[in-house]
């Protein structure tokens, strides 16, 4: 689930220009789920 903060920032005309020049260029991996744009990945490393 989103929070609001992250759905007002995905709906701004600035996140929607930068969208439109960016997710051309990015291919999506094989393995994301059904209706997903990214992939789930192990994490590797763990800052403290």
């Amino acid at each position: 689930m989103k929070c609001r903060g992250m759905a007002k920032m995905a709906d701004a005309p600035a996140t929607q220009k930068r969208r439109g020049v960016c997710k051309p260029l990015i291919q999506p991996l094989e393995i994301r789920a059904e209706g997903e744009f990214w992939a789930d990945m192990e994490e590797v490393f763990h800052w403290q």
